[in-house]
């Protein structure tokens, strides 16, 4: 199982990215995990947090999956991605994204898509995009903007150095 999930009785659910020994990747598997545990929304869920296990929010994108086997894998892989993005961004309730370590790629989408983002001082979060030749995912060129702006999203984009949790909230990329 690459998801832990437990209902607490004040409406709160937790959804915890859990394979720590690849760092919490946001693979095909854990997405279609997600996606059982809250299609349809449990009832009297009033909150969704996303937490990774061990301390260690995500990794992103499952690199092991990578490169996609022709272009046809690529685009339903990106569809999939997308829909799953789409599905978190219209849920009825709060979603939170609890932020700690690594948050990388597809991860940060996750964590943008969510109402709010709590980090830890040890949150960083990765934009590793440029240095591999590819261009930001998981719905990411539009949700960075939307949190700081798109100058400074562009910047980060190119840059392609992690932001700190204090920059981050400097930055409007997380809340609290």
């Amino acid at each position: 199982m690459k998801v832990t999930t437990s209902q607490c009785d004040d409406g709160i659910l937790t959804i915890t990215l859990s394979e720590p020994a690849r760092r919490n990747p946001l693979s095909a598997q854990a997405r279609e995990e997600i996606l059982q545990v809250i299609r349809p929304l449990p009832e009297g869920v009033r909150a969704i947090i996303f937490v990774g296990a061990e301390g260690v929010f995500s990794a992103g994108g499952d690199l092991a999956s990578m490169p996609p086997e022709n272009p046809t894998v690529a685009h339903e892989r990106m569809e999939a991605v997308s829909d799953f993005m789409n599905y978190v961004a219209g849920l009825p309730v709060v979603t939170v994204a609890a932020v700690e370590k690594a948050v990388a790629g597809a991860a940060v989408g996750l964590a943008c898509v969510c109402d709010v983002v709590v980090a830890g001082r040890s949150a960083r979060f990765v934009f590793p995009f440029a240095n591999l030749g590819l261009v930001p995912d998981a719905g990411l060129l539009a949700l960075l903007p939307q949190r700081v702006g798109l100058a400074r999203a562009k910047r980060i984009f190119l840059e392609a150095k992690p932001v700190q949790a204090d920059q981050g909230f400097d930055l409007g990329l997380v809340d609290e």
